[in-house]
């Protein structure tokens, strides 16, 4: 698997030329994420770069936005994450605070009251993936299910959804989100 990633970030400088303003390692974050009411998985990502909401500017000080982990209207977010298989849920610690709480990740995977299950969400944001290693169910309302194989792209238009790893070993996806505005559903 992965053990980390490098981040090539270019910029043109004040003289008009093209120049590389960093190349660094980026350090992984273990995020812990519910799936149900009683068992969390952890997963693993590495947040590449980030621009602040409202839209980008290539003339920015090239300084990356990495929280929150969702981006709000006109922001974005450039990460690769690991999905661990469900099999590997862990019970949840009560009164201990998921390591993704201040990212906004485990914030976004509420308790449905009726089913105990965590694992669906939906975020205000136009999601660009595509797997890179391993396989997963993307499943959506009424048990819509799509199984991702590695070179398997989506894009994730603001639904409800839930990804399931059903498989013996980590899915590996790279993820570009962009912050949208969430309108109401037309009516049929």
């Amino acid at each position: 698997m992965f053990e980390s990633f490098r981040a090539v970030i270019t910029e043109v400088d004040e003289a008009g030329v093209s120049t590389f303003r960093t190349v660094d390692t980026v350090e992984p974050i273990h995020v812990r994420t519910p799936l149900t009411e009683t068992k969390e998985r952890t997963g693993t990502l590495w947040q590449i770069w980030g621009t602040p909401d409202g839209g980008a500017s290539l003339l920015d000080p090239a300084v990356p936005v990495r929280s929150p982990g969702f981006p709000g209207p006109g922001g974005t977010r450039f990460s690769v994450f690991s999905i661990p298989p469900d099999s590997w849920a862990t019970d949840r610690s009560d009164g201990t605070t998921a390591s993704g709480d201040h990212l906004g990740i485990a914030n976004s995977h509420e308790v449905d009251p009726e089913t105990g299950d965590a694992a669906f969400h939906a975020t205000a944001s136009i999601d660009y993936l595509c797997v890179i290693k391993g396989e997963l169910v993307l499943e959506l309302d009424e048990g819509r299910r799509e199984t991702l194989t590695p070179g398997t792209c989506v894009v994730q238009r603001g639904t409800n959804h839930a990804w399931r790893n059903l498989g013996t070993e980590p899915a590996v996806l790279v993820s570009i989100l962009v912050g949208a505005h969430r309108e109401a559903t037309p009516a049929p």
